[in-house]
């Protein structure tokens, strides 16, 4: 018995016939449990999300896509889910890179709309690669440069419970105080043996072994852009840590606790780790963020991206070598996200194989009716009672359900089309129907691009009611069999037909 138009979409939204938002069983990593757990929403039917989003001083190379990428699959797989989400992404457009380079590039500005104009034409960028690539914008998006009041007042909230000090026109988290009361090194392990009370650090990025009073408002300098703040009474112009912002920005948006934290596994410490620390200190929540996802890095041929190495590319680099966007957001699938990524240009041409193995598989089913029933015997459908499809399809969502597995996901894609191609049980213009839905029901979690083509199954109005007429005729003359066969003709042109009071009605499926 073939599956009817629907049937594969809805198993997808419906799994075990229970509505999908509250049959999601999802499991993440949870860098904060050091293992796998089952998600709960802190609210029923809400996710809310903050994402790392990118420091714009320069263009994105494909390694920083892994977030990206992770944040889109993720917020698709719970959208998808009919979960409410509210997905924020932070633009760090203040820091020592951004003045940096903004200062070089418009070296006759006023420093803040040097800073200005240098990080919104390379933000710009930034989502010029994200529309490429595919995914989705945000609900949020959130820039340092807006946010410096509420940092000013959150570092006050800090100091005023007694976890920050003002000293030689900086501000610093008192990690002494802050360790009598509450726990440092919540997402990796820290030895703390060593630390020295008072030590400070003023760099935004350091390792693990130079754990000291971190910067949350950096002094003044010469030829810098700085905000005034009064600070204890005192006056502290400059401008704010790399942290803080993040701490902010993400409290703003979306309230303390929310529910993920995602980014690369590289900002685990000291960023993601003082955040934790900001939050808990100034706000009282010692679990600000429920869940923290981190991907693994990119590396190219198994070495470090380095522009030094000759070995940094940018998307544009991709598409100058004669590859796709599309083709480069397969390469992130096929690699689970907290897994390191070898990238090979062999990858992209992997890819394009790939891609090229599901859009032949859909203009297959695309075909006309005459076409594909040129195929009956020798091209497979859908088994009976638990049919090939629906099985398939549930490897598909359980393999996003375990921690996001793409991989998974691809290969339960890729075994219905061999099973297809394979099987040698009678194909059906249904069954060519209800796959080529289920493609498309899984694309709007992949996003890869498989494209909604109208529908092959199509029909003449004027056909169908001269068939529905000849049926009726044959059912008044007692020939059952006849009306049973001109019905089966009008359903493979995807119509659907109910027998009334009011006569024999039918409309496209």
């Amino acid at each position: 018995m073939a599956l009817d138009v629907l049937e594969i979409e809805k198993f997808l939204i419906h799994k075990y016939n229970k509505k999908f938002s509250n049959s999601l069983m999802i499991t993440f990593y949870n860098a904060l449990a050091k293992s796998k757990e089952p998600f709960v929403p802190i609210k029923d039917g809400e996710v809310r999300i903050y994402s790392c989003g990118p420091t714009v001083y320069d263009f994105a190379h494909i390694g920083n896509f892994r977030a990206y990428i992770l944040n889109d699959i993720l917020r698709r797989l719970f959208e998808y889910g009919e979960y409410r989400v509210i997905s924020v992404m932070n633009i760090t457009d203040v820091d020592d890179k951004t003045i940096k380079n903004a200062k070089e590039r418009y070296p006759n500005k006023n420093l803040k709309d040097a800073l200005i104009s240098f990080t919104r034409e390379y933000e710009q960028h930034f989502w010029d690669d994200m529309k490429a690539l595919s995914n989705l914008v945000p609900h949020k998006i959130t820039r340092a440069s807006d946010y410096i009041s509420q940092m000013q007042d959150l570092i006050t909230k800090i100091y005023e419970r007694g976890f920050a000090y003002g000293t030689d026109g900086s501000i610093y988290f008192d990690l002494g105080a802050y360790l009598k009361k509450y726990r440092y090194g919540r997402l990796l392990t820290l030895d703390l043996e060593n630390f020295k009370k008072g030590a400070r650090i003023d760099k935004d990025e350091y390792e693990r072994e130079d754990v000291h009073d971190f910067v949350l408002w950096k002094a003044k300098k010469e030829g810098e852009p700085f905000w005034e703040y009064t600070f204890a009474g005192e006056e502290f112009p400059g401008r704010p840590g790399w942290h803080i912002e993040c701490s902010v920005m993400a409290s703003s948006a979306l309230g303390i606790p929310f529910d993920i934290h995602t980014g690369g596994i590289d900002l685990k410490f000291p960023h993601h780790e003082n955040e934790i620390a900001q939050d808990t200190a100034g706000f009282g929540v010692e679990t600000p963020v429920h869940f923290w996802l981190h991907n693994d890095h990119l590396k190219v041929e198994g070495r470090k991206m380095s522009k030094s190495l000759g070995n940094f590319y940018t998307l544009r680099d991709i598409v100058n070598k004669g590859y796709s966007v599309r083709e480069f957001r397969y390469v992130l699938l096929s690699a689970h996200y907290r897994q390191e990524l070898d990238f090979h240009f062999a990858s992209l041409d992997a890819a394009r194989a790939s891609l090229k193995r599901i859009d032949d598989f859909m203009h297959f089913l695309d075909r006309s009716e005459e076409e594909a029933k040129k195929q009956i015997g020798k091209i497979g459908a859908a088994g009976n009672e638990n049919t090939r499809e629906e099985c398939l399809l549930r490897a598909f969502l359980e393999a996003l359900e375990d921690d996001l597995n793409t991989p998974s996901a691809l290969a339960a894609l890729f075994t219905i089309i061999k099973g297809v191609h394979t099987s040698k049980k009678p194909f059906s213009i249904q069954n060519a129907q209800s796959l080529r839905r289920a493609f498309l029901a899984a694309d709007r979690i992949l996003g890869l691009g498989i494209e909604a083509k109208q529908s092959v199954f199509s029909f003449d109005a004027g056909t169908v009611e001269a068939l529905v007429k000849k049926r009726n005729d044959a059912r008044k003359q007692g020939n059952f069999k006849e009306a049973d066969r001109i019905r089966a003709e009008i359903e493979t042109q995807g119509i659907e037909l109910r027998d009334s009071d009011q006569g024999t009605l039918w409309k496209e499926r």
